[in-house]
């Protein structure tokens, strides 16, 4: 292991850590702990000289994402969820992608140059509301039963209807499409 992967590795144990005591910290400041994990991020960007180590996605995916999925699925009951699915995935799937093609609508026609499918690839991945925050939020906004289990549930599945066309989009725009919107030349 060579000392890039020790400062790697340092740095991913430092941000968990940080989580970790933001989150036991945020009842007593009662505020939502998804805002103050926001505004973490936002002064631990601004702090100068602080060595720029790229985490890889798939880290993301396996390490931080599981554990606050996990605990914005525990605050929704499973009969409950069951019951309303129908709802929840209309939502999940259709808001997603209507919101997805907004922001490609925007994307295409506020950005110079870009093509449709690099505008679809912005929009799938600024479409999902975050399942945590939203959960964490609903938690203390007095709606009746029902409308807060779609908005959780709904919230935990529109992650994976994002993902879908993310994977869509990126496979588009890697596959034969410049950023000009026209085919690639496959000549060697």
């Amino acid at each position: 292991m060579n000392a890039d992967n020790m400062g790697y590795y340092h740095l991913i144990l430092l941000l968990l850590a940080l989580a970790i005591a933001l989150t036991a910290f945020s009842p007593k400041l009662l505020l939502p702990y998804p805002i103050l994990l926001m505004v973490a991020g936002i002064l631990l960007g601004f702090i100068p000289d602080l060595i720029y180590i790229p985490i890889d996605p798939e880290i993301v995916f396996f390490i931080f994402l599981p554990p606050l999925l996990y605990d914005a699925s525990t605050n929704i009951s499973f009969p409950d969820f069951k019951s309303n699915i129908k709802t929840i995935s209309m939502l999940a799937v259709t808001m997603v992608f209507i919101t997805i093609i907004a922001i490609e609508v925007v994307a295409r026609y506020v950005i110079p140059g870009i093509s449709w499918p690099v505008a679809f690839v912005i929009g799938a991945i600024l479409s999902p509301p975050d399942a945590v925050a939203a959960a964490a939020i609903i938690k203390n906004i007095n709606l009746p039963h029902r409308t807060k289990t779609i908005l959780e549930g709904e919230s935990l599945i529109n992650d994976a209807s994002a993902l879908t066309a993310y994977r869509i989009a990126l496979a588009v725009v890697a596959g034969g499409h410049s950023c000009s919107g026209r085919p690639r030349s496959t000549s060697l």
